[in-house]
């Protein structure tokens, strides 16, 4: 009698679950095919405001039927989604992708609309790419020291082998010379097209010179390395040994015309200013000085930057630094998250290309036009990078001229 009771009970609560569901206002299927799709959006054209480098450049990209709303739009690059910055109806605002090649497929989709967009052909440049190959033939590593740029975009790198290559413009490396010293500290080209190149060999510390064919000339020595040096327009060259600057003429004669307040890693002359990079003091602090350049002297030494102040680079070291027409410096850093940073002329410090670049650049040189060379080592392991800064210039050199 209990157990016919029971199923008489959970006959009713059944019953009435039943009913409460049928009386609520649920759809008849989950999925209509006849809901409205949302305009297929279409793409036109895309215009790039430098030029279209991956990873970095600034694309507009003009079409129909976009949405106003950033995040609903999509753009993908061969499968890569970019990152959009603004949009409209008919644009959209955007940083290319880290895709290199000359037939990358775009196409744009919108959410809640359907289908994708029509796909159009575009071509995308490294914005960071390797540049030759300096690494000896049957050897696992090749550590390169110091290089330069000529009037032609030859890139010339001096290596432990003791040897010079010269990576062409097409990115065919040969051997150019062969060196009395392990390592270059600076190299660079001179007027004439003559390549020079400073560093140690046993006890004589030297800046040496190189004829067409690749034999070394003894040009001067010093009576410590000189670290790096420059040219000015005259021809003449600007030497730090330790805390000096030297100048040197054409004739080989030479004179101290002035000290910085600490003893300096690299130099770079630009607008009759010498700027001056110190070697980093007891606290890993670098300061970046600029002096007037006078026949005989320095005049108003200032120091323009601290490392130990910028928050950005402070705890890592500079290594190298290059600058822009207008007076900005790139600087190559051991930073681990950055390989390299932007000084603006009012000391604002930005990471440059972040992602793209890596720890570890010791050495660079600007090319002719918007694309500077870079030297990074990694585990004894020197590559050489061609860097374009789209339409950024590189600083005249009066050595290149």
């Amino acid at each position: 009698m209990k157990s016919k009771n029971k199923l008489t009970w959970i006959g009713i609560l059944l019953l009435a679950i039943v009913s409460v569901s049928c009386n609520q206002e649920l759809p008849d299927k989950l999925f209509d095919p006849d809901a409205p799709k949302g305009t297929t959006p279409v793409l036109t054209s895309i215009v790039p405001d430098g030029k279209p480098l991956a990873g970095v450049g600034r694309l507009t990209v003009t079409g129909e039927n976009f949405s106003s709303v950033i995040e609903e739009n999509y753009l993908y690059f061969n499968g890569v989604e970019a990152t959009i910055l603004s949009a409209s109806p008919t644009q959209l605002y955007v940083i290319a992708p880290d895709v290199v090649g000359d037939s990358v497929v775009v196409k744009a989709a919108v959410f809640r609309v359907e289908l994708f967009s029509n796909e159009i052909i575009y071509e995308l440049i490294p914005a960071v790419s390797e540049y030759g190959r300096i690494l000896e033939p049957g050897t696992e590593t090749n550590q390169g020291y110091a290089l330069a740029v000529d009037v032609n975009e030859n890139v010339f790198v001096q290596t432990d082998p003791k040897k010079i290559k010269k990576i062409s413009p097409n990115g065919i490396t040969t051997d150019f010379a062969t060196t009395t010293y392990v390592a270059a500290t600076s190299m660079k080209f001179g007027p004439g097209g003559i390549l020079y190149a400073s560093a140690p060999a046993g006890r004589v510390r030297k800046i040496v010179q190189y004829d067409q064919a690749g034999n070394e000339i003894l040009f001067t020595s010093f009576p410590a390395v000189a670290i790096d040096f420059d040219f000015d327009t005259a021809g003449d060259i600007l030497a730090a040994v330790g805390a000096d600057i030297y100048r040197v003429k054409p004739d080989q004669s030479k004179a101290i015309i002035g000290s910085f307040p600490g003893e300096l890693k690299t130099i770079r002359l630009f607008n009759g200013q010498l700027y001056a990079l110190e070697l980093a003091d007891e606290t890993d602090s670098q300061k970046i000085w600029t002096a007037t350049v006078q026949e005989s002297s320095l005049e108003n030494i200032t120091e323009i930057f601290d490392t130990f102040n910028s928050g950005v680079i402070i705890g890592a070291n500079i290594n190298a630094m290059v600058l822009t027409e207008t007076g900005d410096m790139v600087l190559g850093t051991n930073h681990p998250d950055n390989g390299m940073f932007q000084l603006s002329s009012d000391a604002w410090v930005t990471p440059l290309y972040p992602e793209l670049l890596s720890s570890e650049i010791t050495a660079l040189s600007w090319g002719n036009s918007t694309s500077f060379y870079a030297l990074r080592d990694k585990d004894g392991n020197t590559t050489v990078l061609r860097v374009d800064m789209d339409t950024v210039l590189g600083a005249p050199y009066a050595g290149r001229q």
